[in-house]
């Protein structure tokens, strides 16, 4: 049928075949270049924007302390934020292979939230943790930390005022699973397929590059995550990740 239908043989169709499928892989690739390439000039474009304009009217407002203190906070407020943009950027498009070692997860969610700990008096949040039995996977810890970090955060700046922040680990047969959960502002429907794009935010101030960070380092990891929510009933993450062989 093959040959009658597309004129050729088994192996120069299966060439052909593999030709194409290299050339759709090829669009997809500069159609994502483009993505970033568009993200992050738009990232990049606002700050510049500020620094230009603090810088034209420097001369003519030099012996102005309040203009100069306002000058160097926000300027250098925007270097700082053209900094964060190019590091996320780095690690989202180079990532570092992890250095996997058998960890025990609930000590790398507690070292985490000792993290913010201040963060959490100051802000009246109430966390609760549940570990149930949960197994040693094969991970990075400052890998999995930085994971970690960027969800807590994520739930931090989502909850205005008090809230509460639940935190649960068990094991469900091969795997161990995570579910961080909060009671903040929640993701709008049509947005959830999306928070995993690079540039994708819906904060203000975002990037739109930490959760796709965060989704590259749980692939690295063999893992999976997915996140679930609705306005004004919280935000849920579930990461799911293999169990190292002595724990299944």
């Amino acid at each position: 049928m093959d040959r009658a239908l597309f004129r050729g043989t088994p192996p120069e169709l299966a060439a052909q075949r593999e030709q194409l499928l290299a050339e759709v892989r090829r669009g997809e690739q500069m159609k994502a270049v483009g993505t970033l390439a568009a993200g992050l000039a738009h990232e990049i474009k606002n700050p510049l924007a500020s620094i230009k304009t603090f810088t034209e009217s420097l001369g003519t407002h030099y012996d102005d302390r309040g203009f100069r203190d306002k000058f160097q906070k926000i300027v250098g407020g925007e270097v700082e934020r053209i900094n964060l943009i190019v590091q996320q950027l780095l690690e989202f498009a180079k990532p570092m292979p992890p250095k996997l070692q058998p960890l025990q997860v609930p000590r790398l969610l507690d070292e985490t939230l000792e993290f913010l700990n201040s963060e959490f008096v100051q802000r009246h949040i109430q966390v609760s943790r549940h570990y149930d039995g949960a197994g040693e996977i094969l991970g990075d810890p400052q890998q999995l930390k930085q994971v970690f970090l960027n969800l807590f955060l994520n739930s931090l700046q989502a909850m205005n005022g008090q809230g509460r922040l639940e935190i649960i680990a068990r094991q469900e047969g091969s795997e161990l699973v995570i579910g961080i959960q909060d009671n903040g502002c929640g993701i709008a429907s049509k947005d959830l397929p999306h928070v995993f794009e690079p540039f994708f935010s819906t904060k203000p101030n975002g990037t739109g590059l930490g959760l796709a960070v965060v989704h590259g380092i749980i692939q690295e990891h063999g893992g999976t995550i997915e996140i679930t929510g609705e306005i004004d009933h919280g935000t849920h993450a579930i990461l799911r990740f293999p169990l190292a062989l002595g724990s299944r």
